[in-house]
């Protein structure tokens, strides 16, 4: 079975801050798992994927292998600080763990030089911003001008 799910967009990333320093802040990359879910709508018929949930915090993502007849998955674990965000987590995990979304874990560490005066503008980050910040390791100039954001 051959899967190639798209690129994230744009307005399907959210920037949050992971860590402040005295030199800056290192800026966390995020989708949240509603995404997942519209992208595997998109590229799989609703009949032929599951998504599953176990009490042991374990999301699982099962799609139907029309060639072997038999259902493929990927089982992840969720962390979080309560039920839902548990949920969410392991849900987004076994998302990437499928290739959705894959860019966010594999694009390295995005760091911005911030003095500590402006670090209150920071807190409410856009995505425009966050590309605008990673236009020199990235194919992305300009947020208007993309369709779909690839780090």
């Amino acid at each position: 079975m051959k899967l190639k799910f798209r690129n994230l967009k744009a307005s399907e990333i959210k920037p949050a801050i992971a860590k402040v320093n005295s030199e800056g802040v290192t800026i966390l990359l995020w989708k949240n798992n509603f995404v997942d879910l519209d992208i595997l709508d998109k590229t799989i018929e609703s009949t032929d994927y599951q998504v599953t949930f176990s009490r042991e915090n374990v999301c699982k993502i099962s799609i139907w292998d029309k060639l072997k007849k038999v259902w493929v998955e990927c089982k992840e674990i969720g962390e979080g600080i309560s039920a839902k965000c548990t949920a969410n987590d392991s849900l987004k995990r076994a998302g990437m763990s499928w290739g959705i979304g894959r860019e966010l874990f594999t694009s390295g560490e995005v760091f911005r030089e911030c003095p500590a005066s402006k670090l209150a503008e920071y807190t409410q980050l856009s995505i425009k911003t966050v590309i605008d910040s990673l236009a020199s390791c990235t194919n992305v100039s300009n947020i208007d001008d993309v369709e779909e954001f690839s780090i």
